[in-house]
């Protein structure tokens, strides 16, 4: 695609130069304390000045049987620990 792919904030219309540079420099970055630092800075911006609010986030549900014991799931159903779980 010419001039890179279109992406979210190109489709609504948030002009962010700063910001794509920002994101560049911190993936650029090799210094892990000054690349979450400005990581940190990024995400700030975004939930300050960007026209997206996060409001939904999906879920797999996990059905168990009632002598299924110790199972937790957390964000995934790849984040169930099976070395935890025992009937």
């Amino acid at each position: 695609m010419a001039n890179g792919p279109k992406t979210l904030a190109w489709r609504v219309g948030w002009s962010i130069p700063q910001l794509s540079q920002l994101t560049k420099q911190a993936a650029a970055t090799s210094d892990a304390t000054k690349r979450r630092e400005l990581y940190r800075e990024i995400q700030t911006t975004v939930m300050q000045d960007s026209p997206f609010v996060v409001a939904l986030q999906g879920a797999q549900q996990v059905g168990l049987r009632d002598n299924v014991k110790g199972a937790q799931q957390s964000l995934g159903v790849s984040m169930l620990y099976f070395d935890q779980i025992t009937k």
